[in-house]
């Protein structure tokens, strides 16, 4: 219940939840009364370890004792009676998170250091406007104070790039209305916030706190509908490699069609936080030994965490990222692999992307996870590459003079596009990305004109 007073409601009726007890009374009409909790004659004499000493308790409240005779609802004992009710747990010493803030705040720790219910809530010096709690969780203030390690904003680059965004408001997500319907909020200004996907009392049982239901990542597509694209595609591991597991040792099977890559608070993959991030996450599949072995990029493949300075007019429609790939504003953006993919959705196409697969497809220039279809043009490498534009209609178009005539991976120029009868993105054959396989015993310019197919 929130308080706009900031201390235990009385004069209230006792709600169906909150079962009088002998040592807990309340009065005639069944209302909670001062005298409820306090006694001021023959008052508990236990020391408290939570704060509570000399409060004149009907009852200890030592490790929440007290709360409990009303709100036995809310009270968990440790990890698994808070997943088996739906709660937060108490009566544990927090493993990953750190108490100080909270009791900088005015919330308290039970016996041994234990969290308890006044961790969270002060009966009598709660924040107003809440239900006593010790800060305001409007934008997951109190969440912040002791679990700030998932609540890292997206300017902290290197640990957010691996973490849902909390605190800024949703740019390409959609929030369903299903999830307001089951308790979800967003900040006071429209930020994502802990509270749209958690509670901490009255959660769904046997999950993270959340709202509702994730089975396969169910609760996840709610907000994120416009990923589902990935589902027939070659991304989807349950179609190309169903026994592939991530860090926690689950397949999609199991985990669920977004699991192979993501979970809510970092990525499913083993990165090591450094460097390129998302070239380390497309290779943490596409390297030999891994899940996408089959797609393997070479020694010599685009560069990437490269900007276009000098680049045709250093331009281009495709999205350049500022360092590690995010999606925020900085002075000098660069290409990454999902500069030219986008890895939810196999085809830019959309009648394409209308055929449902289930099983896997060998792709091409115009697919193949592309964001702009390369057609035999190579619209996609001249969108960048503009100041290469004019070999299109010239004799080194081989759509013209040699439209049979084909690169190291049988391509040609009409099926992978004009630029495709020299260079390949990946799987070159030197650092030029040349598609043709040179000897090395001449300059690699006079043995490439000279090379025939």
């Amino acid at each position: 219940m929130q308080n706009n007073q900031g201390t235990h409601p009385v004069d209230l009726p006792a709600t169906d939840n909150m079962k009088p007890v002998s040592k807990i009374p309340f009065d005639k009409n069944r209302k909670l009364m001062c005298f409820s909790c306090h006694m001021p004659h023959n008052a508990a004499n236990e020391s408290s370890s939570d704060g509570n000493d000399g409060k004149i308790l009907r009852v200890t409240n030592m490790n929440s004792i007290l709360c409990k005779e009303c709100h036995e609802e809310k009270y968990a004992d440790g990890i698994k009676q808070a997943e088996s009710k739906g709660m937060h747990p108490i009566m544990l010493v927090p493993k990953d998170t750190v108490l100080e803030e909270a009791v900088k705040k005015g919330g308290q720790v039970g016996k041994d250091g234990v969290l308890v219910c006044s961790s969270c809530h002060n009966i009598h010096k709660g924040t107003k406007g809440t239900p006593v709690l010790i800060e305001t969780n409007q934008n997951s203030e109190i969440c912040n104070l002791c679990h700030k390690s998932k609540l890292i904003k997206e300017e902290d680059n290197t640990v957010t790039a691996m973490k849902h965004p909390v605190g800024q408001k949703p740019v390409n997500a959609k929030i369903s209305k299903e999830i307001f319907d089951a308790g979800g909020k967003l900040g006071e200004n429209g930020e994502i916030i802990c509270a749209l996907c958690h509670k901490p009392h009255q959660s769904v049982k046997d999950t993270q706190l959340l709202i509702m239901e994730n089975q396969k990542n169910s609760m996840c597509l709610k907000c994120h509908s416009d990923k589902l694209t990935v589902k027939s595609s070659d991304h989807n591991l349950a179609i190309t490699n169903p026994f592939a597991s991530n860090l926690r040792g689950e397949n999609v099977t199991k985990g669920g069609l977004c699991s192979a890559c993501h979970f809510s608070h970092q990525w499913a993959r083993s990165l090591d936080r450094s460097g390129d991030l998302i070239q380390q996450f497309c290779l943490s599949c596409h390297a030999e030994g891994k899940p996408g072995e089959k797609k393997l990029i070479g020694g010599y493949t685009h560069p990437t965490n490269v900007t276009l300075k000098n680049i045709g007019d250093g331009k281009t429609s495709l999205p350049l990222y500022p360092e590690l790939g995010l999606k925020k504003e900085a002075a000098e953006k660069k290409v990454f692999c999902n500069t030219c993919h986008n890895v939810h959705k196999w085809s830019p196409d959309k009648e394409d992307m209308e055929e449902e697969h289930t099983q896997n497809v060998e792709g091409d220039f115009n697919n193949s996870f592309l964001k702009l279809k390369n057609d035999n043009k190579s619209s996609l490498c001249l969108d960048c590459h503009k100041d290469k534009k004019l070999v299109v209609n010239t004799e080194h178009d081989l759509n013209i003079t040699a439209p049979l005539a084909v690169n190291i991976i049988s391509q040609t120029a009409g099926s992978a596009g004009v630029c495709s009868a020299c260079h390949l993105p990946h799987n070159g054959t030197n650092r030029r990305m040349w598609a043709r396989q040179l000897s090395g015993k001449e300059d690699a310019g006079s043995q490439f004109c000279k090379k025939k197919k």
